[in-house]
């Protein structure tokens, strides 16, 4: 009695198989575009779009400031160089932690 059940089944499932045709028009049908992850994430992004835009520029800004000011002040370049590059660092995990944000959300 089971594998006649088991027989049925089989001939179901093999009956809901579409044919090449239908599957090739099914494949043409579906949009590619909304798979596009770059393109998901830059909407998601919206006005927060010009923090990547102006992370290099403001970021050598940054280090040459503080490193001039360290200089100056403390008369110590080295160590404000490297105060400076490690927060800079740990600003910039904190942005790149948002851009994976937008793109597992994307």
């Amino acid at each position: 009695m089971q594998t006649t059940e088991h027989n049925d089944n089989l001939d179901t499932n093999v009956s809901q198989i579409p044919t090449p045709e239908e599957m090739l028009a099914r494949l043409n049908a579906v949009d590619v575009q909304i798979f596009n992850i770059q393109e998901v994430a830059n909407q998601l992004k919206g006005n927060k779009q010009w923090i990547s835009i102006l992370t290099i520029p403001v970021s050598a800004t940054i280090l040459v400031v503080i490193t001039l000011l360290g200089s100056f002040l403390l008369d110590r370049p080295i160590v404000s160089f490297l105060f400076a590059a490690a927060l800079l660092f740990w600003v910039s995990k904190m942005f790149e932690n948002q851009e994976r944000n937008y793109k597992i959300a994307a």
